[in-house]
């Protein structure tokens, strides 16, 4: 540059000057243009210049300012031979250059980033000329080779610095919905320079932090797009002011700002799947069958081999999925709480869920039979009583090799799964879960049987739980009622039978006595009936002696009456014991009568009111003395219709046989006699019975026995009286009457007692 009257004689080189514009307009995305024909109100060259030593000649450098539109920005001289006046010059046009290099470009803006002192402008000027016209700079006046070339290098730097971009610069990167993916920048560009972002088509939320860029995926994110972020350093389009006979002087603008570009892929769907294990052992388990829903859809999803269910079906991140259990496998507990899980993009998501295995449990009582002496005694037979039995300890006994629903075998046939002990009460039950299902089969066995009991029967004692196909139940508790220990016993079977006929005799009584240790306590009588006596007993000996013959048998007389007699656990004992018939007549009662009135006398008159006499005999044979036995008398009113009515019964009346006859007079109440129709006659009939109340005899109950008979008087024509007078003496004729009776009795001397005092009371 040539400065007017100040340097002559300098050799002009046609060159471009380039002046590096002050650091505005930062941070704003774009720069307005100035016009192409924008007139520069004001040009100042600055009279604080230095002297360039070039390969064109001696340059001077001085400060440019250029006022355009009330700013005013600096200058830098692009035509250095041409002449500048100093001081303030008008006329100045200036034009939009976009022909100026991208590096001129740069260091006419980026040099004030190192340093704003004025020889860092001064060396930014060489530094243009050099750019635009090859010019080679020796040396400024003023200013040491080392500290030019040092100031040079932190022009450079800048620029390269300017230009240095993120390690990530052109990469494609995958970013999921709901997650940030952060980048490292290893080159150190200076993410924060890049502070305008360009473009957005993917449109993702992002922000920097020192050397990170984070990169979030949206809602509305598209699926792919670029993202890219430019410096706002100085940028604008450079324009080129001239003048006419005057040097061309530029304010420069970076045109083409540094940038860095990220390819973007945006994953917002993903997929989920639900995996069904076995609770204890963790394997797999196929076939389960599921309802997955969805925004208000269901699927249908059965688990495979893996144990994996799911559909080929992607949905938008964040969704929320829902797994339920339909059908579970045999032998598992089914799961009713529903599984839930949210989608993640570029993900399948696993929701797991875990069977139980059905298990089972087993309780009951326990007792044990026992002897009941006092009622056995009472009743005649055997009673027995179940009580709770304590501390009785159980093992329970696979009795086939145990599986799990899946096949795998957990217990070998004959190992115990597990052991319980009665309580106080006699109840047990399991401590531990076990397997069950069809296929799993125990055995409770006790480990003490009481001795002269029986173990547990198979039937009894042996169990399976079969699964619950509704795989609702994850312990299963099987109530085995009551298990009983019972006696050992056997069946008796007696037999007392005629030893001629062969024909059973009830009513004989039997003793019997246990006579071992386990029956010690037996000790009753055995009365037979009309067929073989059977009974429970205990296992053991007995005697079985015989203490009452039936009526009309006694012993044979080839057996004795005793016998000793074993009873075996489960057998049948069948005694049989004769006895001979005892030949006895046929007992015979005879019943002889006499009715009668008070007086003797078997008529009475209509009218009268009388109590009437039986007088009963009754005689017996072949009946033994003392054998209790009662009769009865009856009196019947025959009216002369020929009807016959009961109207008094004496009752019962006991007596013992003490000789071949019995006699009583019964006397019934008054009888009035008017009551009855005319020529009613009234008669005794009599009944006998047995020492067991039977009857076995009767008499006059056709009522033909005139002896029993009392009957009305005949009527009759009375006699006139005949009058006679009073005779004295009657005294004496009373007397007379009764030295007759004497006589009379006299004469009756081997009559009856009885008779004597009727015929005497006849006669008072």
């Amino acid at each position: 540059m040539k400065l007017k009257n100040l340097f002559k004689g300098f050799k002009a080189k046609k060159s471009v000057m380039f002046m590096l514009a002050l650091l505005a307009l930062q941070g704003s995305a774009g720069i307005s243009k100035v016009s192409a024909d924008t007139v520069a109100e004001n040009v100042n060259v600055s009279s604080d210049y230095v002297k360039v030593n070039s390969s064109t000649g001696v340059h001077d450098v001085g400060k440019i300012t250029i006022k355009t539109n009330g700013k005013e920005e600096l200058a830098f001289c692009i035509e250095p031979d041409a002449i500048t006046p100093l001081g303030d010059n008008s006329g100045y046009v200036g034009k939009d250059r976009t022909d100026i290099s991208a590096r001129t470009e740069q260091i006419a803006t980026l040099w004030n980033t190192v340093s704003a002192d004025i020889w860092y402008y001064r060396v930014a000027q060489t530094m243009i000329w050099e750019q635009v016209n090859g010019i080679q700079i020796y040396s400024i006046d003023g200013l040491s080779d080392t500290d030019y070339q040092n100031i040079k290098f932190q022009i450079n730097q800048a620029v390269d610095n300017y230009n240095k971009k993120p390690s990530f610069n052109g990469q494609s990167v995958t970013v999921k919905l709901g997650e940030t993916v952060k980048l490292s920048d290893s080159n150190n560009s200076g993410l924060n320079t890049f502070d305008n972002m360009r473009l957005n088509s993917a449109n993702v939320d992002y922000s920097v932090n020192g050397n990170e860029l984070s990169i979030t995926p949206k809602a509305d994110s598209k699926l792919d797009g670029t993202l890219r972020f430019a410096k706002t350093v100085a940028v604008g389009t450079s324009v080129v002011y001239q003048k006419s006979g005057s040097q061309t002087l530029m304010v420069a603008k970076i045109t083409d700002p540094a940038f860095y570009n990220i390819n973007l892929k945006v994953i917002k769907t993903g997929k989920s799947q639900i995996q069904k294990l076995d609770a204890e052992t963790g394997k797999p388990m196929a076939g389960v069958k599921f309802k997955m829903s969805v925004d208000g859809t269901d699927y249908d999803v059965t688990t495979n081999s893996k144990g994996i269910g799911f559909i080929d079906k992607e949905f938008l991140h964040d969704t929320e999925v829902t797994y339920t259990e339909v059908k579970t496998l045999d032998g598992y507990v089914l799961y009713t709480a529903p599984v839930k899980g949210k989608i993640k993009a570029g993900e399948t998501i696993t929701l797991s869920m875990n069977n139980d295995t059905q298990k089972g449990r087993v309780k009951g009582h326990k007792e044990k039979e026992v002897y009941n002496a006092s009622e056995s005694e009472k009743q005649g037979k055997s009673v027995y009583d179940k009580v709770p039995l304590a501390n009785v300890t159980f093992d329970q006994v696979a009795q086939n090799d145990i599986t799990r629903p899946d096949g795998e075998v957990v217990l070998k046939k004959g190992e115990i799964a597990d052991t319980f002990t009665t309580n106080a009460d006699g109840d047990f039950e399991s401590t531990k879960d076990f397997y069950i299902g069809a296929q799993n089969t125990y055995k409770l066995v006790e480990r003490d049987v009481p001795n002269n009991y029986r173990p547990l029967y198979d039937k009894q004692a042996t169990f399976t739980i079969p699964y619950d196909t509704e795989n609702k139940t994850k312990v299963f508790t099987l109530d085995m009622g009551t298990l009983d220990n019972d006696l050992k016993t056997g069946t008796f079977e007696l037999n007392k039978v005629d030893s001629k006929t062969g024909a059973i005799i009830p009513n004989t009584q039997f003793l019997l006595r246990g006579l071992s240790t386990y029956n010690k306590d037996v000790l009753y009588t055995i009365t037979t009936g009309d067929k073989a006596t059977t009974d429970k007993l205990i296992a053991g000996k007995y005697e079985l002696v015989e203490v009452k013959y039936a009526d009309g048998h006694t012993a044979n007389a080839t057996e004795t009456g005793t016998k000793i007699i074993e009873i075996k656990d489960n057998e049948t004992t069948n005694v049989t014991i004769k006895n001979d018939t005892i030949d006895v007549k046929t007992p015979k009662v005879t019943i002889k009568t006499k009715a009668h009135l008070e007086n003797g006398s078997q008529e009475f008159t209509r009218g009268d009111v009388v109590a009437m006499y039986d007088d009963v005999d009754i005689s017996h044979d072949d009946i033994l003395d003392g054998t209790q036995r009662s009769f009865e008398t009856i009196l019947v009113a025959r009216t002369p219709d020929g009807k016959e009515t009961d109207i008094w019964k004496s009752g019962k009346i006991d007596y013992k046989v003490s000789d071949s006859k019995f006699a009583k007079t019964v006397v019934t109440e008054k009888v009035d006699t008017a009551k009855y129709p005319e020529n009613t006659t009234f008669y005794f009939k009599e009944t006998g019975y047995d020492k067991d109340g039977k009857k076995d005899t009767e008499h006059n109950f056709d009522g033909k026995d005139e002896k029993q008979s009392i009957v009305p008087k005949k009527a009759t024509t009375p006699e006139k009286p005949k009058e006679t007078l009073p005779v004295t003496g009657e005294t004496k004729a009373k007397f007379a009457g009764i030295a007759g009776l004497i006589l009379i009795a006299g004469v009756a001397i081997f009559v009856k007692r009885k008779s004597i005092i009727n015929l005497f009371n006849r006669f008072k």
